[in-house]
């Protein structure tokens, strides 16, 4: 089972794994990009926020926290990945033209 939960910005997306309590982050926040698993103890914390949030139904204005589709987790993870990929190849190519 997993859950799919976004910030209220929508600059950061998590999948959290239940069964291997793993939780993955996609940050996409202008210039900043990256794509990385926690599995830490801290790492359920957030998710606890998340659920607290949803299931008490805190008003939108005060949530950190919204529910996100598995749709849109993976078409901000394959961007986010992507552009990773591109920037990569640009560094290999220019450290080969040297």
């Amino acid at each position: 089972m997993k859950t799919y939960f976004k910030s209220h910005d929508n600059t950061q997306f998590w999948q959290y794994d239940h069964l291997q309590n793993l939780l993955l982050c996609i940050v996409d926040d202008g210039c900043k990009q990256g794509i990385f698993q926690r599995c830490d103890l801290d790492a359920i914390n957030v998710v606890r926020q998340f659920s607290k949030e949803d299931i008490q139904d805190i008003p939108y204005c005060n949530r950190l926290y919204f529910s996100s589709s598995k749709a849109e987790f993976h078409h901000k993870y394959r961007k986010v990945f992507q552009e990773a990929m591109i920037a990569f190849d640009s560094i290999v190519i220019s450290t080969q033209n040297k």
